[in-house]
């Protein structure tokens, strides 16, 4: 059976664990259904927990998307309270190959995280998965997807990352995201282009601008000499029409 990395609650502290910072010595219990659950450890298999038979209950089974959410906003406030080490890189989503550093997290003594913070951007306002404040100030803004991504134009440009739950869970709790150096590295999935990438696709975009540009004089000409044209059919025939008109007046007149 599947086992997810989602935490538990320590019923003497209270306090949400992750199952790779639990220990066999502390009880542990389901934050859904608050039922007793055992912690598994062993060396085949990676440190998780478990409803005890015949539990309804799908938190480490199923868990759910909001659940799954709810779980990485947790992983990643947990890290920033801890003050880790985080390196927050990505890969450019033209090429694939560029990997660019972010930003190295590097705490001073008035950080603090926060979830859940509401602030204003572009005049509106906006809420955050997870923020790191430094004096009240935005230091940097986490936001964590399951499913659903975050548009581009509700965040500042430069100061944030948009990071995979499931990948962020597991790639933690299988500690394979930790680099020699102690520092855990963390992707960020944003449709952003490396500088090489960006200036190839401007150049297009301004190569198509001009071809576009260029279409539009040749398609005005076309409907100018049309106009033109259709003008001149038009005069042609009314003066033509003019002259059997002053005939038959005139024809009139003379009877």
């Amino acid at each position: 059976m599947k086992h997810f990395y989602m935490g538990a609650v320590n019923k003497k502290t209270n306090e949400y664990v992750f199952p790779l910072h639990a220990l066999k010595t502390d009880d542990y219990k389901c934050p859904i259904c608050e039922t007793d659950i055992i912690f598994k450890s062993g060396k085949k298999r990676r440190k998780h927990y478990s409803h005890k038979s015949k539990s309804n209950c799908s938190y480490y089974d199923n868990p759910s998307e909001s659940e799954i959410h709810k779980d990485g906003k947790r992983l990643i406030k947990k890290m920033l309270d801890d003050k880790e080490k985080l390196m927050i890189w990505r890969n450019c989503k033209c090429c694939g190959d560029d990997v660019e550093v972010l930003t190295l997290i590097n705490y001073t003594d008035k950080m603090v995280c926060r979830e859940e913070f509401t602030f204003k951007h572009n005049s509106n306002k906006r809420i955050a998965d997870v923020v790191l404040l430094d004096d009240d100030n935005i230091n940097f803004i986490f936001e964590i997807f399951k499913t659903h991504r975050t548009d581009e134009i509700n965040r500042p440009t430069d100061k944030w990352c948009e990071i995979n739950a499931d990948d962020l869970i597991i790639n933690t709790m299988e500690e394979t995201n930790r680099n020699e150096c102690g520092e855990i590295e963390i992707e960020c999935v944003r449709d952003i282009l490396c500088c090489e990438c960006e200036n190839k696709h401007k150049i297009k975009y301004e190569v198509k601008q001009k071809k576009e540009r260029e279409q539009k004089l040749i398609d005005d000409e076309v409907k100018r000499i049309q106009r033109d044209k259709d003008r001149k059919m038009w005069e042609e025939w009314e003066e033509n029409n003019r002259y059997k008109y002053d005939k038959s007046f005139k024809r009139i007149i003379s009877i």
